[in-house]
Order: structure tokens, then C-alpha cells, then sequence
């Protein structure tokens, strides 16, 4: 089976392993990393929900000021998403990808520092201004490389790293929790910030190094890989035909709306459970924020279920 791409003159057309094994390697080199960025994103916007156990008691803030502050992030978050891949488009993919992971990462970090309701609230905010940049930015990154028949695959790929970010983020947290509790002269909660963020940080500098803006400039493949992913997305592009690029003509559009609904649903839920879901867990008797020998680390679905 050969696909119907016309190649430069003199090259052969390629076999569809061929092609397969090339989008092999873009995938190899690019999805894991992007993922690993994704889990370190989620990881970072949801570790308030940890250290709540006990930042809001040493803290003496309310249930108001935490609710306002873990829900403002999503303020910064809507405002910056679409200026976020307008820039992307001018600066290049590594380059913004590079500043969102920097700047929300060193964001987490100052979180450690955030002794005011009022800090607490601003940093939430510059985070969801950093971090709206990223999922949108992977998805129009995605379209350099990838044609349109290939991308629901990838991208499945990286949103399930979300899935991660408590199986990792949860035990972390409490470790860190039970842990480091006055070391250095800082709180555990403190301590959750800075070591959940630093990596974040360290990510974000590798990320100018090792991610590549378009194939042609992709020194990791060869000229005739080079080729068959310029011919595969041409390709695509004459099939998909004209379509319409217009801001104003998808916001008439109905279905943008259902849309919008379904991910709304989707989003409230999630963040309500990432944000309140140890305090539920530890409001049922689990006080323990690291987990013992055989138990399972807080949250936990196991913890809830041997609980009734």
C-alpha cells in the first residue's frame, strides 16, 4: 500500500510503513516529553489542594479566601489562552512552551512564600495566565507535525498524563507533608511548593534545547523523513479544503457552544475533586498525610472504598 503523496521529482514514493515508522520516531521524541510537561502542569495547579491540610490552619485563612484563591487561577486562565497561541504563532512552539513552563513553574515556587490572601490570590492568577498557553499551544504545535488523521491519537496521549498527576502528585505530596514540617525553617506545606515546582522550572529551560518548532529544522530526522512529513501534511491540507478562520464565524457557530458546555461540565467537576478532594478524604478519618506500610497514599479512591 502506497499513499497518494507526490514527492520532490526523483524521490520514491514512499510505502505506508515507511511513512508509519517515520511518524514513529516524531512520536517517540516529541509525545513522551509533552507529556511529562502536561503531568508537571496539572501536578502544580492542583497541589493547593494538599497543602490546604495545612497552609489554611497555620494560615488562619477561611474556606473563602482558599475556594477564591484555587478558583481565580481559572480567571488568568481565560484571559490569556488565546493572546498565549497568538504569540506562539509569531515567537515559535519551544520558545513559548519554554516561557509558559518557566514562568508557571517559578509561580509555584513563590507559592511558598505567599503568607497573604492577597498574594495567594495574584499568584493563582499569573499561574492560570502562564499555564492557558500550554494545552492550546501542544494542540496547534501538533498540526506542524502531525496531519489531521494522526492527531486524536497523540493527543489522547498526552491529556492522559492528567490521569498521572495524582497517582504521582498525591503520594509526593504527602510525604512531603509528613516529612519536612520545619526543615529549614519552612513549613511542609511550603516544602510542597518549592520541590513540586522546582522540577517544573529545570523542565522548562530543557525545553529550548530539546523541542524542535517545525520538521524541516529537525536535525533528529533524515531529508527524506523531512520529506515525507512535508508531503503528508500538504496532503492533508488539499483535502481537508478551505476552511474558515474567522474568531467571529466559530463563536456563531452552535456547536462551538456545546462544546464550550461539555468541557465546562467536564472542568468544574474535575477541579472541584483535585481541590477538595483531600480535604474529603482526610474529613472521613484519614489523617495521615503519608501513607503507612501496605496503605494507600491520601487521596485515594482504594482508601475511600475499604472506608465503607
Amino acid at each position: 500500500m502506497t499513499t497518494s503523496t507526490t514527492l520532490h521529482a526523483g524521490v520514491a514514493q514512499p510505502s505506508q510503513s515507511e511513512v508509519d515508522t517515520t511518524y514513529s520516531k516524531i512520536t517517540w521524541r516529541l509525545i513522551p516529553f509533552l507529556a511529562f510537561l502536561w503531568l508537571l502542569a496539572w501536578i502544580d495547579r492542583v497541589n493547593v489542594g494538599y497543602v490546604k491540610l495545612t497552609m489554611l490552619d497555620e494560615l488562619k485563612w477561611s474556606e473563602s479566601v482558599y475556594g477564591l484563591g484555587a478558583g481565580i487561577f481559572f480567571i488568568g486562565y481565560f484571559f490569556f489562552e488565546i493572546p498565549s497561541n497568538l504569540m506562539l504563532q509569531k515567537i515559535g512552539a519551544k520558545k513559548t512552551l519554554m516561557r509558559i513552563t518557566l514562568g508557571w513553574g517559578a509561580t509555584c515556587v513563590a507559592m511558598a512564600f505567599a503568607k497573604t490572601p492577597e498574594m495567594f490570590y495574584v499568584l493563582r492568577f499569573v499561574m492560570g495566565a502562564f499555564e492557558a498557553g500550554f494545552l492550546p499551544g501542544v494542540i496547534v504545535y501538533l498540526t506542524y507535525w502531525y496531519p489531521s488523521g494522526r492527531r486524536a491519537k497523540v493527543f489522547s496521549l498526552i491529556t492522559a498524563a492528567s490521569a498521572l498527576s495524582s497517582v504521582v502528585g498525591g503520594p509526593l505530596a504527602g510525604n512531603i507533608l509528613n516529612l519536612m514540617g520545619g526543615f529549614g525553617g519552612l513549613s511542609s506545606w511550603q516544602w510542597v511548593f518549592l520541590i513540586e515546582g522546582t522540577p517544573t522550572v529545570l523542565a522548562g529551560i530543557f525545553t529550548f534545547f530539546y523541542l524542535t518548532d517545525h520538521p524541516k529544522d529537525a536535525n533528529w530526522l533524515t531529508a527524506r523523513e523531512k520529506q515525507l512529513v512535508a508531503a503528508e501534511l500538504e496532503r492533508d491540507h488539499k483535502a481537508l479544503g478551505q476552511r474558515e478562520h474567522s474568531i467571529f464565524a466559530a463563536l456563531k457557530d452552535v456547536r462551538l457552544w456545546l462544546f464550550v458546555l461539555i468541557y465546562f461540565c467536564i472542568v468544574a467537576a474535575n477541579a472541584t475533586l483535585n481541590f477538595y478532594g483531600p480535604s474529603l478524604v482526610k474529613d472521613l478519618g484519614f489523617t495521615n498525610p503519608r501513607p503507612s506500610a501496605g496503605s494507600c497514599p491520601v487521596p485515594s479512591c482504594w482508601a475511600l472504598a475499604r472506608r465503607f
